[in-house]
């Protein structure tokens, strides 16, 4: 279980740093309006949300090796955080 009690850690420290980078780039770049800010910290959020979920549902897994593909599939889903981030440029 000491696994999966990183894993959130790791997720919620990187969607802290992905919110902070929001403001500091909204802060250089006056040019950003709030509504599209206030957008990418709603998709980062959710997209955190629905990864913590995914981990709380192993859990209830008795089989170990489908509980390791579960959480490999979580793995390969925190990526997308840099697709939500990527929406900043445009």
């Amino acid at each position: 279980m000491a696994s999966l009690k990183t894993l959130k850690k790791d997720i919620n420290g990187l969607t802290d740093d992905l919110i902070t980078e929001c403001f500091v780039y909204q802060h250089f770049h006056s040019e950003m309006n709030d509504e599209k800010l206030l957008g990418i910290l709603q998709k980062i959020t959710v997209k955190r949300n629905e990864l913590v979920s995914r981990i709380n549902g192993v859990s209830g897994m008795k089989d170990k090796k489908e509980a390791k593909k579960h959480l490999q599939a979580v793995r390969e889903g925190i990526p997308g955080f840099i697709d939500i981030l990527d929406e900043l440029k445009k």
